[in-house]
């Protein structure tokens, strides 16, 4: 069997995105609902469920911007502790 070696040529350099991602697109949500300040999120993923999320959170007090960047947006939330009670079904 035969063996090959290749030495480093250098450092990388360069910028990676990762693409969206559900689970973390919902949780961003939540906790930019919780907050007392305005929180920006970057790189949201924008579907049918995760709408969902954004909708819920519009009933239960908080307001959402939605900014010019695909995927960014700014959640103003309503603290912890003062959500509103959702009514309707």
């Amino acid at each position: 069997m035969s063996s090959v070696r290749f030495d480093p040529s250098g450092p990388l350099r360069g910028g990676f995105r990762p693409p969206p991602d559900k689970s973390i697109s919902h949780r961003a949500a939540l906790f930019g609902a919780m907050c007392d300040e305005p929180v920006a999120v970057r790189n949201y993923l924008d579907s049918a469920d995760t709408r969902s999320t954004l909708d819920a959170l519009l009933i239960l007090g908080a307001a959402i911007e939605e900014e010019s960047m695909p995927g960014a947006l700014v959640i103003r939330g309503v603290g912890l502790h003062t959500a509103l009670e959702a009514t309707g079904g």
